[in-house]
């Protein structure tokens, strides 16, 4: 097939970009003209530049191609405006619906994320590919439900068979822009930044490539598949780390609502040009949430098994080390 792929330089889309070359197929790749592409350099692809804000550049994209794979969002914790994120989430996803219709594409494959999931307050609680987030503070978490609910909308519209894919904690290789996910493994291992209360789930970005490939032709429309790997809480991932890496990492259990103080005052420093990692949103969808999920009905219906955490974090940390940001 001849696959359109807007996000095709980011992290998951350099890999979901290696794999529809590896089954044969066409890839249109779809990026900003100012985008970086050393992910995607040298491989035999069609570059179209745009932005999926702007419908005009997308529309013609997307003509003459099977399918689309859509990806393209920011992925930008502690975000200073609420539209820095939500309305490029909303709007590419409107316009994607849009051009995917335009061009008689029957079915799209949407990257969401376990963010519009949602995470529990009870570590005995596993989210299912059903729920929804009920209070997600932080703009990213809430960018993924409000986009992920209007694709969901706009496929049943434009009669489109959507496939939403929702990825853990996303880790691996070539991530050369260093998205949240990997920094923060570099900031455990290289800042002894402490871990806390609360737990979620990693999966390894070649493990969330296949998926996205595979929905091509398999899943079921109107599905959403939560593509995750083991559960474990923050905690045990420090001790793992330090396992691997020889580093002491801090646990540092303290309750969420000293935590939660603490992010406000990050929240007062930022607004006097001091930029802290973490905000009192983000604090407030993370300590002592546990992102667990039942991934049971992605293995059923694509027949797979995720890559183990450890060699998830071993790849994660030799990535690290071949860009130099960690010794």
């Amino acid at each position: 097939m001849k696959v359109l792929v807007t996000g095709a330089n980011g992290h998951i889309g350099s890999h979901v970009v290696r794999e529809l070359l590896a089954h044969n197929h066409q890839v249109r790749a779809f990026v900003r003209a100012t985008a970086d592409l050393q992910g995607i350099d040298g491989l035999n692809i069609e570059k179209v530049y745009g932005d999926v804000q702007q419908y005009e550049t997308l529309e013609p994209a997307a003509q003459g191609c099977d399918t689309i794979i859509h990806l393209a969002a920011v992925y930008k914790m502690n975000a200073k405006d609420l539209d820095e994120i939500v309305k490029p989430a909303v709007e590419g996803t409107q316009n994607i619906m849009k051009a995917a219709c335009k061009a008689g594409i029957k079915r799209v494959v949407y990257t969401s994320s376990i963010a519009s999931i949602g995470f529990s307050t009870d570590p005995n609680t596993l989210r299912t590919s059903n729920d929804w987030a009920e209070d997600p503070r932080d703009a990213y978490n809430y960018a993924k439900k409000v986009s992920d609910q209007e694709a969901q909308r706009l496929a049943k519209q434009y009669n489109i068979d959507l496939i939403t894919i929702c990825p853990a904690i996303v880790l691996g290789i070539f991530d050369y822009k260093l998205t949240p996910s990997n920094k923060m493994i570099m900031d455990f291992i290289k800042r002894a930044t402490p871990t806390f209360i609360g737990g979620n789930n990693f999966v390894n970005v070649k493990d969330v490539a296949k998926i996205h490939v595979a929905a091509l032709t398999q899943g079921q429309a109107g599905q959403r598949y939560i593509v995750g790997g083991e559960n474990i809480s923050f905690k045990k991932l420090g001790q793992t780390l330090s396992k691997l890496t020889h580093s002491f990492i801090p646990y540092m259990p303290f309750p969420r609502f000293m935590m939660l103080a603490s992010g406000q005052m990050a929240d007062a420093l930022q607004k006097l040009g001091i930029n802290l990692p973490f905000s009192h949103s983000v604090i407030y969808d993370t300590v002592a949430r546990y992102g667990y999920f039942d991934i049971s009905n992605t293995q059923a219906d694509f027949n797979w098994q995720p890559i183990p955490l450890e060699q998830t974090l071993q790849e994660c940390i030799g990535w690290l080390k071949e860009q130099k940001r960690l010794k």
